[in-house]
């Protein structure tokens, strides 16, 4: 390992100075993807190709921005994706690099120039995918590829798909053992509160798909025109991305997965328990959050209380446990509900009444637009709609 860094300092660094001679006339910055994790590839990345598209977090001279992975890749095929879109070299070249300009602007007391910062994060503070037209695309040879796998599934070609994502443990203990992520645990959904969306969505016509890895359990739920694809054995990262390419729209409960759909510009359902990762950022989506109740008095919080009490930024059970309060699931219905609000907004059929448009915006005047997560700014304008059977069933909730 010592002889490794040794030629990588021999070969690198020269160049190094290089970059750091010219950076006055033309600036080189790389920024290591974080590939790992599949959201954070997908909506991260896509914030950067965003702000490139308008011209942001830019430099006011000739540049390069070269990028690099992590150790891991989560979905090969997104990653493929994005070396069609940008500069993407192999890590052996680009992080030993990286680690001697920072070493290198530390000793010497300079601001690091070469590493480029997403300063936007995870958060759609701009409303940049709104206002950005899609420009990821599936080739022709690919489209084709997920027809023929379409086939062998009995896919119909000719109906619109909707896919579902639906989180659970298995996924993070698959893909990351040495890590725990129990402290995720109260963001997980039971399937069975998917059921009465499913049999709407098959009585409207539609095909509904379950994708993802690794879920814990076949679905209980059998039609057909529904596939439980993320159980079957074949999965492979070229499909699922094939899949929400090709979806009229997207269910997801909160995992990372629904970020390719953000991706490719597609309405999405988000179920979400943290009131403060609502995807709020596009008129294409539609929210709910999980109930929160206060464990002494057994009461349903209200906007407001949960705001308040700051538990709407709360990412781990133990500070819910701590502070007294309980996470209960959306019910059957209350999914239901938000499932045939999207397919009539993805069908552009009118469905809001004068009363419905003054619970929304309630809702978004209340709703906290300038929270901050690590540094980052959350929101920007509040776009998206709360489900409004919810607000109309729980007038209360906005007192």
């Amino acid at each position: 390992m010592f002889f490794i860094k040794i030629v990588h300092f021999l070969l690198l660094f020269p160049f190094l100075i290089i970059i750091k001679i010219i950076s006055s006339i033309f600036l080189i910055r790389w920024h290591e993807l974080t590939t790992s994790r599949i959201g954070h590839l997908a909506l991260e990345t896509d914030l950067y190709c965003c702000q490139k598209f308008h011209q942001m977090n830019s430099p006011n001279r000739m540049h390069l921005d070269i990028f690099f992975p992590q150790k891991k890749i989560s979905n090969n095929f997104i990653y493929k994706l994005w070396k069609r879109k940008l500069i993407i070299l192999p890590r052996f070249l680009i992080a030993p690099l990286c680690s001697m300009n920072r070493r290198l602007s530390k000793l010497l007391g300079t601001k690091d120039q070469h590493e480029l910062i997403f300063d936007l994060g995870m958060w759609d503070s701009l409303n940049l995918i709104e206002k950005t037209p899609r420009y990821m695309h599936l080739n022709q040879k690919e489209k084709l590829k997920g027809e023929k796998i379409c086939k062998i599934f009995n896919i119909p070609l000719d109906k619109k798909i909707v896919t579902l994502i639906i989180r659970d443990n298995n996924y993070l203990l698959r893909e990351h053992p040495d890590k725990d992520f129990s402290y995720f645990d109260y963001r997980n959904y039971k399937y069975e509160c998917f059921i009465s969306a499913i049999k709407k969505l098959i009585e409207l016509d539609y095909f509904v798909i379950k994708i993802g890895k690794y879920p814990e359990k076949e679905f209980p739920f059998y039609d057909k025109n529904f596939l439980d694809y993320s159980y079957n054995g074949y999965n492979n990262d070229f499909f699922d991305i094939y899949l929400l390419d090709k979806a009229f729209f997207t269910i997801s409960s909160g995992a990372g997965l629904q970020e390719i759909a953000k991706l490719f510009r597609k309405h999405l359902v988000q179920l979400e328990i943290t009131m403060a990762a609502l995807a709020t950022n596009s008129k294409k989506y539609l929210v709910l959050n999980k109930n929160i109740f206060n464990k002494l008095s057994d009461r349903k919080m209200t906007l407001k209380e949960i705001i308040k009490s700051g538990c709407h930024k709360y990412m781990e059970k133990e500070l819910f446990d701590k502070n007294e309060l309980t996470v209960k699931d959306n019910t059957e219905e209350e999914i239901l509900d938000i499932t045939y609000e999207m397919h009539l907004l993805a069908n552009n059929i009118s469905y809001y009444s004068k009363e419905d448009h003054i619970l929304q915006e309630r809702f978004k005047n209340i709703y906290p637009k300038d929270d901050f997560w690590q540094n980052y700014k959350m929101h920007g304008k509040i776009m998206a709609n709360y489900s409004i059977n919810y607000l109309r069933k729980n007038k209360f909730w906005l007192e």
